[in-house]
């Protein structure tokens, strides 16, 4: 061969490099650009969201009147992330780009295809609520500009309750009764507002209270307008319909199949937890005769009654400062968790119950300080287990430490808008590697005890859709050790979230997956860990689809 044609050649070759990492570069240019407008959009839309970090001073509510526009939005969001080839995109990037599709698909989901803003009031009470809340956790703010940002929002009620009444559509018994308890919530909330806030200047409180009282009034006429409200319905049961299983869950996955798996997977998980409780069974029975699988189930039903019956703590604070310490000393002794819980809890009373929820939670990462703040109600006539104090600790809070890690690197990402849509499958990968490690027997039961339900109620989903009666889905919950479960809100989650419970099996699954190979390759720990420390957590199941993260 000659010279020339050597160089030809060489030259020819150079060229396809030069292109094609232009083209890889101009897709990595395109997906940024798109993920930047999209997070500029979503909190802009959502403002609730951007209070929860830490900013704005000058919040407004969500403006419910532009739902239109904003699906017109997410599927030109759509059309543009189809059009970005995702094999030429960095690794992070790739996993954002899963992520940010997810999301789509969440909000259309919600908006679109849902359309909860006509049929759930609840939701608008929530904006305003959550809003005031993050207001009142956030300890970058002083009490004149908390004084200042929540007048703004009460201001704002006014609009936000006329949009309610347009909007809403339809409304069943079930959505009406969560809207009048969250709606009287809120107005408690309104009512103590003012001794949660100072400012010397007396102007800034009567505002306060005029707006306050302004405020309550409108939710009182919210409550009078729904109270009479002429097209109401009763829930209507569903049966299977496969185009939304499609849609929620995807078409690669099928019903029966998953029924099928989830039969099997019962009975392992049941298995474990005999291997477990055996011996604890032992320390105050007889040991059975032996005669069929019955034995068995019987020696896992007295150990869950009998670990719900001694662990019961009425103090919730300090049960969960001592399930905390507990938690945390477990995971600090498993190598993989080395540097990663690095943040500090900040355990305060919400001692007059301003908070939606029982534990809710802040933090001031993006202001420069590693403290999450947990706030808990002032409820000391609630008892709960310290087993499922534990759990709480693993589900919430652990996930939430480790997230926080990247905050030092960058700003918001997508992920930190995603971060309720994904947290449960963390709590299984993190269960799955307690589970082997040097943890309490009744612990370890109690996490398998989760694992069991997520899957019960699968199939208990599955018997429904498939037109099963009551009486044989609450035969099958009791058989399997969940008698006290309230049906009334298993049929609620089953008809107004669709495959709900099959969702959360499919996560179960992924985290199954994962954890597989995370036992059995030695190079994904490290890979997690950077992930962890440069993005947060992620969507398992976007994290699964990584092509150079399964290598």
């Amino acid at each position: 061969m000659s010279n020339k044609s050597i160089f030809s050649n060489k030259f020819l070759y150079l060229l396809l490099i030069v292109l094609l990492t232009s083209c890889t570069n101009s897709h990595q240019k395109s997906f940024l650009n798109l993920k930047n407008a999209f997070i500029k959009w979503y909190l802009m839309y959502n403002p609730e969201k951007a209070l929860a970090f830490g900013y704005p001073l000058d919040p407004d509510l969500k403006d419910f009147s532009s739902i239109n526009e904003n699906i017109a939005d997410i599927n030109r969001f759509k059309i543009e992330l189809s059009q970005i080839d995702y094999t030429r995109l960095r690794d992070l990037s790739l996993l954002e780009f899963y992520s940010i599709k997810e999301h789509l698909d969440f909000i259309d989901y919600k908006y679109n295809y849902k359309e909860v803003h006509k049929s759930k009031p609840s939701i608008y009470i929530e904006t305003l609520s959550r809003s005031i809340q993050s207001i009142l956790k956030q300890n970058n703010f002083s009490e004149v500009e908390k004084i200042s940002s929540i007048n703004k929002l009460l201001v704002g009620s006014e609009k936000l309750f006329r949009d309610c009444m347009n909007n809403i559509k339809v409304l069943t018994i079930k959505n009406k009764e969560i809207f009048i308890e969250d709606s009287e919530r809120l107005i408690e909330l309104l009512n103590n507002i003012n001794n949660k806030l100072f400012s010397s200047d007396p102007n800034d409180l009567e505002m306060l209270n005029i707006y306050t009282e302004m405020t309550i009034s409108g939710i009182k006429e919210l409550q009078f307008f729904f109270n009479d409200a002429y097209y109401k319905k009763q829930n209507i049961k569903k049966l299977f319909d496969k185009e939304v299983f499609d849609l929620i869950i995807g078409k690669k996955y099928s019903f029966n199949n998953m029924y099928l798996i989830a039969s099997k997977k019962i009975k392992l998980i049941q298995n474990q937890i005999f291997d477990i409780s055996l011996k604890h069974y032992l320390q105050y029975n007889d040991e059975p005769i032996w005669v069929d699988r019955q034995d068995t189930l019987n020696v896992i039903s007295w150990t869950f009654d009998f670990i719900d019956e001694k662990h019961q703590k009425q103090d919730l604070s300090n049960t969960l400062v001592e399930s905390n310490k507990k938690i945390f000393n477990y995971f600090n002794k498993i190598f993989f968790f080395n540097d990663l819980l690095s943040s500090d809890l900040v355990i305060e009373m919400d001692e007059n119950n301003y908070f939606s929820e029982p534990i809710s939670f802040s933090n001031n990462h993006f202001t420069g300080t590693k403290e999450t703040f947990c706030y808990i109600q002032n409820k000391l006539d609630e008892t709960i287990n310290s087993f499922d104090s534990d759990l709480y600790t693993i589900k919430n809070i652990i996930p939430r430490f480790v997230h926080s890690l990247h905050y030092e690197n960058e700003n918001i990402n997508i992920n930190d808008l995603s971060f309720e849509l994904f947290s449960d499958q963390w709590f299984y990968f993190f269960s799955n590697i307690l589970n082997e490690s040097e943890v309490d027997d009744f612990l370890r039961i109690w996490l398998l005890r989760d694992k069991l339900k997520c899957t019960v109620y699968m199939i208990n989903e599955y018997n429904y859709l498939k037109g099963k009666e009551e009486d044989y889905t609450k035969k099958y919950f009791k058989e399997n050790y969940f008698q006290e479960l309230d049906y009334s809100k298993f049929l609620f989650k089953i008809n107004n979230e669709e495959f709900y419970y099959s969702s959360k099996f499919i996560n179960l699954q992924s985290v199954e997956n994962l954890y597989y190979k995370f036992r059995n390759n030695p190079s994904l720990p490290k890979k997690i860990k950077k992930i962890f420390k440069e993005y947060g957590l992620v969507s398992i199941k976007s994290l699964t689809k990584n092509k150079s993260f399964n290598e």
